[in-house]
């Protein structure tokens, strides 16, 4: 069975400061017209999301060169991040982080990531990074620098996930990024398996 860990997403989403808003509008209905048709106005970095390197990278590669289904199907390590492991398990590519920060607001300091997990990281040369919160980047970060490391590594940053009712361990992970070319990221769905 598969488990839903993506969040999501409404006229009431919230997004990382400064970002815009989403719009959903219907602008045919039954009642009025033949069918009903409703658009979308979105930033990519919405809700449940992928940072490709281009996010960050002035030559980084873009959603164009990860179009791959195969590349977003592996194994993950979900872990509390004050259980953050020593050794990430030789069967997983991947590591997800319960941070336990509130995310019915941005707050001015929250939990994160430190540089040792970073260097950590990008020695076991893993695929992707997930966070439950808004971003992977340290409130106290300067210029990004978190994010720029991990893309430089072609480590891709997973942002937004819905952990909460999930339990530390291994499990499978499937990803589906929206198949839009040439972006900096893509808003996707992601389902785990035990």
């Amino acid at each position: 069975m598969l488990i839903d860990i993506s969040k999501k997403i409404d006229k009431n989403t919230l997004v990382y400061p400064g970002d815009p808003l989403t719009e959903i509008n219907e602008i045919c209905s039954i009642k009025n017209d033949a069918f009903r048709l409703s658009e979308l106005k979105i930033c990519l970095h919405t809700s449940t999301h992928i940072d490709f390197p281009s996010h960050f990278l002035k030559d980084g590669k873009t959603s164009s060169d990860y179009s791959d289904l195969n590349y977003f199907i592996g194994k993950v390590i979900i872990v509390e991040l004050n259980n953050f492991p020593k050794n990430i398990p030789m069967e997983c590519d991947s590591i997800f982080i319960k941070t336990n920060n509130k995310t019915d607001a941005f707050p001015e300091i929250y939990n994160s990531i430190k540089k040792d997990h970073l260097k950590a990281l990008i020695e076991k040369n893993i695929k992707f990074i997930g966070t439950d919160f808004y971003t992977i980047e340290p409130f106290d970060s300067q210029d990004f620098y978190f994010h720029k490391e991990l893309l430089r590594n072609n480590i891709l940053i997973i942002e937004n996930l819905d952990l909460f009712k999930i339990d530390e361990g291994v499990y499978e992970y499937y990803i589906f990024p929206l198949k839009i070319e040439n972006v900096e990221a893509s808003i996707c769905r992601i389902a785990l398996k035990k």
